[in-house]
């Protein structure tokens, strides 16, 4: 089977994987479409089997352009030719811009060789051997002679070589080496079928690889490029910027210079360019073919050229000029555009001739000789170099002195006004922020909040400070201190009004402050009466002005009532207790009184039984024992039972005397202790 390699050519990726579904029927069937197999002879058996294994190498090959992605395709490739082929070694590689073979499939044989210096990567001037014969004559070769190889090198025995070729140009190689048995011309017709099917995959692969490669590129010269603006608007925008990293295109406006340079030169026809100092031209006008077409366009000749644009008009300070003939035999005149200290570049008038001098067309025939110029063209070209009078150099000095300085200037009041105006932003923005953060503050606060400027006028208060001055809301707020007065009264805690001067905001204003400052105020249009808490201050720059006012409020009219309330129900309270106090006291000089009549009345019946026990009960029975006595007396006998009677009275007696004195003690009487 042979594939004609021009049918491949602008196939996309799903017409060939289309092709590879197809060819892989065609394997299942044998090699061929099903209602060929049974035109086969016995004779065509040899061709079959060697279609069929070209198929099937060429079926896996595909498989894996298919399946694979990466650099390991070239690998799994390699191996399935080695494999088919017979063949102990190999290389599989891709062409890639610009112009170097990559062989990603050398990586597994770079264990085993030796050769210093080994690498992946072959540069166009290190094609050499046969393998690079085979890709420049864009065919197939093969040699079956041992292959001269460097020292550590791995043996070659034998060698094919097959470009892999598509739209007319090699893209990749196929290389195999050390085949068990010799190559034949059939092996190099079995690679270079192999190599047509794998032609428009890889180029596919190639092509997505380059793809891929560039937007890899891309994205890091992306990151870089915004890195470099980056730190480029840092050092202009930031007040502690580095302008060190700026450069004078950076800071001046090229277009717009280029159009003035190019009206001056319309006038005055002395050229000019303004060159940064890396000798980058930025602006020029005027330019002689002498530079643009001969000394620029030959790297001996341009190498003075970029000495004079940037060694030669070095050194030199703000508002200097200096004139001098470069190296190439033109006079060129320059003078340095500085900003901030630093030298960015410079402004250059040439190439030119005076009037008054006489030109050397000798030296300018050698120096035409010297770089290879056309002779003829080159004086051609020296004949149109401006002829300049002194009086008009000396002219064009001041006037490209004076330009400069004024890039100079404008370039660093731009960089300044730039950072004015990057500090204005983020101050704005700050303030937008900090305002965001006021306002959502005030919303979230139940007291009355505003704040006034250093004129009275109110710029900002929450619904709170609307509610607590009974309006409807924050719309029918007015901003102006000196309208309340036709619609608030205010008055101190005693009744007294107070006048607009000495409500908060201006007394904050005058510095004043002041912490839960009870007033009442009143609605004129609605009469409504409610007292107020404020707590008020002034609002004070960095250097103590002050440039506004806070004032804090709070409806405390409830809270007022409740203390009120608290306050009849405490005098109440106290009037109770003094009431119920007396009660007590009065009941209990009652009952003291009762004591005292108790206790005397209860010493009265002591005394009165003590002096009855005395007076009659001792008297009687000291009588009895008396006349006892007498009677035992009188009968002269000692009679046990009056004896033990006697005994008993005696005992009576003394016992009521002792009751007597506990009833009543006579120290008591003796001491005038009881009325």
């Amino acid at each position: 089977m042979r594939h004609d390699i021009d049918s491949d050519e602008g196939k996309s990726r799903e017409q060939l994987i289309r092709e590879l579904v197809e060819l892989r029927a065609r394997c299942a069937a044998g090699g061929q479409p099903v209602g060929q197999l049974t035109q086969q002879t016995p004779g065509d058996l040899p061709e079959r089997e060697k279609e069929y294994r070209e198929i099937a190498l060429i079926n896996r090959i595909l498989r894996v352009f298919v399946v694979a992605g990466g650099d390991e395709l070239f690998g799994q490739v390699l191996s399935i030719v080695c494999e088919g082929m017979g063949c102990r070694d190999g290389i599989f590689g891709y062409i890639a811009e610009p112009g170097h073979l990559v062989c990603p499939s050398l990586t597994k044989m770079l264990d085993s060789c030796e050769v210093a210096g080994k690498c992946i990567h072959y540069p166009p001037e290190k094609w050499k051997g046969m393998w690079a014969r085979a890709i420049a004559e864009k065919r197939s070769l093969y040699t079956n002679e041992p292959q001269p190889v460097p020292k550590a090198h791995l043996a070659i025995r034998n060698n094919l070589a097959a470009p892999i070729i598509f739209q007319g140009e090699p893209i990749g190689l196929l290389n195999l080496a050390n085949n068990k048995n010799d190559f034949t011309d059939a092996d190099c017709g079995l690679i270079d079928s192999m190599a047509e099917r794998i032609a428009p995959l890889l180029y596919a692969w190639i092509q997505k690889k380059l793809r891929e490669d560039e937007r890899t590129r891309n994205e890091a010269e992306l990151r870089q490029s915004e890195k470099r603006v980056r730190r480029k608007l840092e050092s202009v925008l930031s007040p502690e910027g580095d302008l060190g990293v700026l450069e004078l295109s950076d800071l001046i406006d090229v277009p717009a210079l280029q159009k003035l340079m190019e009206a001056f030169y319309a006038v005055a026809q002395i050229p000019m360019a303004i060159i940064d100092v890396k000798g980058r031209v930025l602006i020029g006008v005027g330019w002689q073919e002498i530079c643009t077409r001969f000394h620029r366009a030959r790297p001996e000749s341009a190498r003075y050229c970029l000495e004079s644009d940037t060694c030669l008009s070095s050194g030199l300070g703000q508002g200097e000029c200096r004139l001098y003939k470069c190296r190439n035999n033109m006079w060129d005149m320059a003078t340095p555009i500085i900003l901030a200290g630093r030298h960015l570049g410079n402004i250059f008038t040439g190439q030119f001739f005076f009037d008054d001098e006489t030109i050397d067309r000798t030296l300018f025939s050698a120096q035409a000789k010297q770089y290879g110029f056309d002779e003829e063209n080159y004086l051609a070209a020296l004949d149109r170099v401006p002829r300049l009078s002194r009086k008009t150099v000396e002219q064009g000095m001041s006037f490209f002195r004076k330009l400069a300085d004024m890039i100079s200037q404008l370039s660093y009041s731009n960089v300044k006004l730039a950072r004015l105006l990057a500090e204005r932003d983020r101050l704005t923005a700050s303030l937008r922020e900090s305002r965001a953060k006021l306002k959502a503050a005030l919303a979230s606060m139940t007291d009355a909040v505003c704040i006034s400027d250093a004129e009275g006028k109110i710029i900002d208060f929450n619904s709170a400070f609307a509610s607590i001055h009974r309006f409807r809301d924050k719309a029918g707020v007015s901003g102006v201190l000196d309208r309340y007065s036709a619609i608030v009264e205010v008055y101190t805690a005693d009744g007294q009004p107070v006048p607009l001067d000495q409500w908060a905001i201006p007394r904050a204003l005058r510095g004043e402050t002041a912490t839960n400052a009870e007033c009442t105020l009143r609605r004129k249009d609605t009469g409504e009466t409610w007292v107020g808490s404020y707590s008020f201050g002034p609002i004070r720059d960095k250097g103590g002005v002050v440039v506004g006012s806070v004032v804090v409020g709070r409806d405390i009219t409830q809270r007022k009532r409740t203390e009120e309330a608290l306050k009849r129900l405490n005098d109440t309270l106290e009037q109770q207790v003094t009431e119920r106090t007396e009660l007590a006291e009065a009941q209990a000089r009652q009952l003291r009184s009762l004591a005292v009549e108790l206790i005397e009345a209860e010493e009265r019946e002591r005394r009165r039984i003590a002096q009855l026990l005395h007076d009659d009960l001792q008297q009687i029975m000291a009588s009895a024992r008396m006349q006892l006595q007498a009677a035992v007396e009188n009968t002269g006998a000692a009679d046990p039972l009056l004896n033990n009677v006697e005994r008993l009275l005696k005992e009576s007696i003394r016992k009521s005397r002792s009751l007597s004195h506990e009833l009543s003690p006579p120290v008591l009487y003796q001491a005038d202790l009881f009325a």
